[in-house]
């Protein structure tokens, strides 16, 4: 048992899951991309490239006089074959021929016959797919610049700051009353800055989401560009009730092909075997290909909806207080009351109404309140002043 998880224990020491402490600065939709589906990505890498789960991934049955071994690297390597006219299921259930596609042939001959390369190249494709899931949120990251995670240095387990110095439990550190209020001061004083959050802030994360609907489509077309063409109908042809799903992944992921090795005779002539080659490799192959479309199709429609409810916020954050509570309740457990409701709705940019929905995502339900509130009440009373100074000056 340890030996067949050993290479899922080194893929696992190799890969950073998410820690609780790590600042959230996506949503779940985007970390389906980077995350789960290059984790994903990795763990077929793994598999295919693993001899324990499928044995040899080519094993060619050769006559008398020929090294087994020296033919299937030959064959691996140069590619297999099916023959077109063979690609016929009828011709295998009424016992014309053992397998699909493989049946007689002549070398040099015009038979049209279907070659099999991608087999060499599927753990290189499904690794280098694994980094580019990775991309968009490098990029996101970047342009985010630690905004958040700045902004949050010195309130974590700020809720339980209720003593006047700092208490330290393990590894947790509660903060004192006087540290609480000033973390929440600052908080609040880099909001009403309008340098702190710019107006790119948004933009940047609309347009990596965005590039993630985008990049789905470009995966769609690497992988069909790399089958052969077969990949976009994949999972179409499969849910077709009309034809076997045995039979068709048999024609695009054959078990069985054929492979002709020419060497030297003894009198120095050419001779030509025609060699029979058991594909172990896409029995995983075709599993895995089958499963990538139905996750890419979902995951496709989950980043289209997460493009169109991103537009949706921008247009309602100012305009609905009922949509407000909605997304900050989802945020940070808990109501705001009325004034924050028209504090929100009405004077927050959305730059800054993105920002604070985050902040709530990163703090908890008890903090994020306080924050609100001073913030609110920050809000409140400059805009009272500001009302104040023009009623002043129309009475002069």
């Amino acid at each position: 048992m340890t030996e067949f998880l050993k290479p899922f224990l080194t893929l696992r020491s190799n890969i950073k899951l998410r820690e609780t402490k790590d600042i959230i600065i996506d949503n779940l939709i985007f970390r389906l991309h980077y995350r789960y589906t290059a984790i994903l990505l990795f763990v077929c890498t793994v598999l295919v490239t693993s001899r324990q789960y499928i044995g040899e991934h080519i094993k060619c049955i050769v006559g008398n006089g020929l090294n087994a071994k020296v033919v299937s690297s030959y064959c691996f390597f140069m590619s297999t074959f099916t023959v077109f006219k063979h690609l016929d299921p009828q011709l295998v259930k009424n016992g014309t021929l053992p397998h699909l596609g493989v049946g007689p042939y002549t070398v040099g001959s015009t038979e049209e016959v279907v070659y099999h390369a991608y087999y060499q190249w599927v753990p290189f494709m499904l690794f280098g797919q694994a980094i580019m899931f990775i991309l968009t949120h490098i990029m996101w990251k970047k342009w985010e610049g630690g905004k958040l995670k700045a902004l949050l240095v010195g309130v974590e387990n700020a809720s339980f700051a209720f003593a006047e110095k700092e208490l330290k439990a393990g590894k947790v550190t509660i903060p004192s009353i006087e540290k609480k209020r000033q973390g929440v001061a600052l908080i609040r004083n880099q909001f009403l800055k309008n340098n702190y959050i710019t107006n790119f802030w948004p933009i940047y994360l609309i347009t990596c989401e965005t590039l993630n609907v985008l990049h789905i489509i470009l995966q769609m077309c690497i992988t069909d560009k790399f089958l052969g063409g077969i990949f976009w109908s994949l999972g179409f042809d499969l849910m077709d009730r009309s034809q076997s799903s045995e039979d068709l992944l048999d024609t695009n992921f054959p078990k069985v092909t054929k492979c002709s090795f020419e060497k030297y005779g003894p009198s120095g002539s050419i001779q030509v075997h025609d060699v029979l080659c058991v594909m172990a490799l896409n029995v995983m192959n075709e599993k895995i290909y089958s499963f990538l479309w139905f996750w890419f199709i979902f995951l496709f429609f989950l980043s289209l909806f997460n493009v169109v409810w991103r537009l949706l916020t921008i247009f309602l954050h100012n305009r609905s207080p009922r949509f407000n509570r909605y997304v900050f309740t989802t945020a940070s457990p808990g109501r705001l009351n009325a004034l924050t409701d028209v504090i929100v709705t009405d004077k927050l940019p959305f730059k800054d109404w993105l920002f604070l929905k985050y902040l709530g995502k990163n703090v908890e339900g008890l903090l994020f309140k306080e924050i609100i509130n001073e913030l609110t009440n920050s809000i409140h009373e400059k805009v009272s002043m500001e009302d104040a100074d023009e009623l002043y000056k129309l009475h002069q």
